[in-house]
């Protein structure tokens, strides 16, 4: 394997159009990577938003002639839903076969399961290793375990996402939790205590939204000028017709009055800042990096004490689990912080810390390129061919 000029040459993958999540996580390493050891090249569809940050960050952008289909969209099973879009974008694979061997590509990083599965085929025919970045609990059946079995190392967000793995699979994987720009989410000066409840997320039937609306009355009782926003966007027909699941309950309860929806938002940090409760009412969280922001901002979180909340929260000092599904308590742990601003403080600033202390960009990056040296050992005198 060659490296031109003694640095790594890491090609990331990434299917999506929009910005979310793992496109979040992906900005963050080309921030830091450290450029005197690894080149970045990014793949990703024509008009996806990755192509601008890319330019933002100075780092090289190719297209690829496939994106990320959600299979809940699709008719029939999941399984022939994903065969038909796989075959569909069969011509991508000796496209990015091309591509890395004409880049001279070191390692391939598959930023989600259709990157790594397009990618990881790719990365074969042209005998390169690939990096599955795995960001969700969902399994995909037979060509989940297919993409697994192509990836020289899976990279698991949390130990939640980890538990979908087999025994066999299990010595591929790697826990690297996700991080943020600390620095981004800092607020100088005093902050005021708002009653205001925010949920920021993918508006979809797997984030439960419609546990935060139920949860509103209760919350409403004992604290009158609580406000609930709800900032996202759906991406999929069956996300659309949830979000107007969710508008119709809030017209049922009579709750209109107290709720926003302000659609995709660019700006998280400005949103943050003036909420007092940041509730996520997930059933199944894989990680949830929308928690570790709010928790920068030195907001309190409420979430159900299940999947990546679980592994990021510590109950009651820097947020509050609560039982899955138990919409009471929830509503009675929103509540509580609301109306004990001393408490909420108290929490908010043990949130910060920790947020700080486990997931910095700087400490998740660091582990990103260890994790590239395993696989492809660093140039001593940085002129190996």
């Amino acid at each position: 394997m060659s490296k031109a000029d003694g640095r790594t040459r890491v090609l990331y993958i990434d299917t999506g159009v929009s910005i979310a999540g793992g496109q979040v996580s992906l900005t963050e390493i080309l921030k830091l990577l450290d450029t005197a050891r690894f080149t970045p090249l990014v793949c990703s569809p024509e008009g996806s938003r990755m192509r601008a940050v890319c330019q933002e960050h100075g780092v090289e952008w190719l297209p690829i002639p496939f994106k990320s289909v959600h299979l809940s969209s699709q008719g029939g099973s999941r399984f022939a839903a994903g065969l038909k879009d796989v075959a569909g974008s069969l011509h991508g694979i000796f496209h990015l076969a091309r591509l890395i061997r004409r880049h001279r590509i070191d390692i391939v990083h598959a930023n989600n399961f259709k990157a790594a599965l397009i990618g990881g085929m790719a990365s074969m025919l042209a005998a390169r290793p690939m990096i599955f970045h795995d960001r969700i609990h969902i399994t995909h059946g037979v060509l989940g375990w297919f993409a697994a079995m192509l990836a020289r190392r899976i990279v698991v967000v949390s130990k939640a996402v980890a538990a979908k793995h087999g025994r066999y699979i299990s010595r591929k994987v790697r826990l690297i939790y996700n991080g943020i720009d600390v620095d981004k989410f800092s607020v100088r000066g005093e902050q005021r205590q708002t009653s205001r409840v925010c949920y920021v997320g993918r508006i979809s039937e797997e984030k439960a939204i419609l546990r935060l609306v139920d949860a509103a009355p209760e919350v409403l009782d004992r604290v009158p000028d609580a406000r609930f926003v709800i900032a996202g966007e759906p991406f999929t027909p069956d996300d659309r017709i949830y979000l107007e699941e969710i508008r119709r309950r809030i017209d049922e309860l009579g709750l209109a009055p107290h709720f926003d929806f302000s659609g995709y938002v660019t700006d998280v940090p400005g949103l943050l800042k003036d909420i007092g409760v940041f509730a996520l009412p997930s059933k199944k969280e894989p990680f949830g990096l929308v928690v570790l922001e709010a928790m920068a901002i030195r907001k309190p979180v409420v979430a159900f004490d299940t999947g990546g909340p679980q592994e990021i929260i510590s109950n009651g000092v820097d947020g509050i689990l609560v039982k899955p599904g138990d919409v009471a308590a929830f509503a009675e742990a929103i509540a509580g912080l609301l109306a004990d601003p001393v408490r909420a403080k108290r929490v908010g600033e043990c949130a910060r810390r920790t947020v700080t202390e486990r997931f910095s960009s700087n400490v998740v990056v660091t582990n990103v390129m260890r994790l590239y040296d395993e696989i492809v050992p660093p140039c001593v005198n940085r002129n190996c061919r």
